[in-house]
């Protein structure tokens, strides 16, 4: 069978990845023995035909199939006519993408036409995690409040891609034994970290509103939690909470992030809360 035809079987056993995942992972690994330049050939021929949902299909196949390395093959596609086809580049990107993808998402983030791209752009931002991105997420949070089909606007991805950026920074800074305050430069900005509580009492079934600490926190403060499998070890006791705050000459933005150990968690060791404003903390 030549690598067009395999191509081809690959992208049409998509839908099987749940109901056939053993034939979909046979073409997969079928596929990646297969010579790469060949194989990344028939997808170049397939991202020139006229049928955006085949092109759309072709950017998912590619990146499903190469995971972060197919990465400069999709940015290729990242100024596609279509809609569709910008939107999957920037989900992919955000699922597997690097830093190398981070000023193709910035174009697309301040110039798409479309504010479900340009909040998926903005999505993928947090997700790569570039420091230097915080003052442009911040603009497009205070700025970009059109809203897509589903409810979501730039700017509240927004919110979340700056937290996302914030507590994976502090993660990296709390591994082993850290000191209570942390620091580090950016090229434009400093970013800074304290720790202001251990060992902090929880409410049992990690209901953040019902901790005493907390209980005070209006929910309109409160930002998404979450839960992950976090490669985090660490001498502080949790629950503990972190103070982080970013500063450059155009912004300043600052979350309270509250780290919760689960020990029976299944697929999942830790969760957080975030809190927008550590203002509310003060009173």
């Amino acid at each position: 069978m030549n690598i067009s035809k395999r191509v081809e079987e690959f992208l049409d056993a998509r839908p099987q990845i749940v109901t056939n995942p053993e034939n979909y992972r046979r073409l997969c690994n079928e596929l990646i023995a297969c010579d790469r330049e060949e194989v990344l050939t028939c997808f170049e021929r397939r991202f020139q035909l006229p049928d955006e949902e085949e092109r759309a299909r072709a950017v998912a196949g590619v990146t499903r199939l190469y995971g972060r390395e197919a990465t400069d093959t999709i940015i290729r596609r990242i100024n596609d006519p279509s809609i569709v086809v910008r939107w999957v580049v920037c989900g992919c990107l955000h699922d597997y993408g690097d830093a190398r993808a981070e000023f193709a998402l910035l174009d697309r983030m301040n110039h798409d036409p479309d504010c479900q791209v340009r909040g998926t752009a903005t999505s993928a931002l947090g997700r790569i995690g570039v420091m230097e991105v915080l003052p442009a997420l911040y603009h497009v949070q205070q700025t970009d409040h059109n809203v897509d089909e589903l409810g979501h606007s730039p700017s509240s991805y927004a919110l979340d891609a700056m937290t996302t950026i914030l507590r994976d920074w502090v993660v990296r800074q709390i591994q082993g034994t850290p000191p209570k305050q942390f620091e580090e430069a950016t090229r434009s900005g400093k970013l800074t970290g304290q720790v202001n509580a251990e060992g902090i009492p929880f409410d049992p079934e990690g209901r953040i509103q019902q901790t005493e600490r907390y209980s005070h926190v209006p929910l309109a403060k409160l930002g998404n939690g979450w839960m992950s499998m976090l490669d985090l070890q660490t001498s502080l006791n949790a629950p503990f909470e972190i103070e982080v705050a970013y500063v450059d000459p155009s912004c300043r933005i600052e979350r309270i992030l509250v780290f919760q150990h689960l020990e029976d968690g299944g697929d999942v060791n830790w969760a957080g809360h975030t809190i927008l404003d550590p203002s509310v903390m003060k009173r």
